[in-house]
């Protein structure tokens, strides 16, 4: 059964992993709550795996190789914007 679910994150962190079905497809990064909050397409009945993901504000310095990008997110009025990729 294919469903979306939402995730959050509460602590803000360079990198961070969530534990999800395996398959999941990253829909988008939005707010909720002032809590950035990912939503996924995800076959419920797929066992979990752990993906990591790295969060980065603008003016950051990336890396080579960042990742996929995922999206984008802003916080607390706007004064943090944060972009968000997986790491593979």
């Amino acid at each position: 059964m294919k469903i979306i679910f939402k995730y959050q994150w509460n602590v803000r962190a360079e990198q961070f992993t969530l534990k999800i079905p395996k398959g999941a497809k990253i829909l988008s990064i939005q707010t909720q709550q002032d809590i950035p909050t990912p939503w996924a397409e995800v076959e419920a009945n797929n066992s979990m795996e752990i993906r990591k993901f790295a969060d980065y504000n603008t003016g950051d310095e990336l890396p080579d190789n960042p990742g996929e990008y995922i999206g984008t997110y802003c916080v607390k009025n706007d004064s943090i914007v944060g972009h968000i990729y997986e790491i593979t």
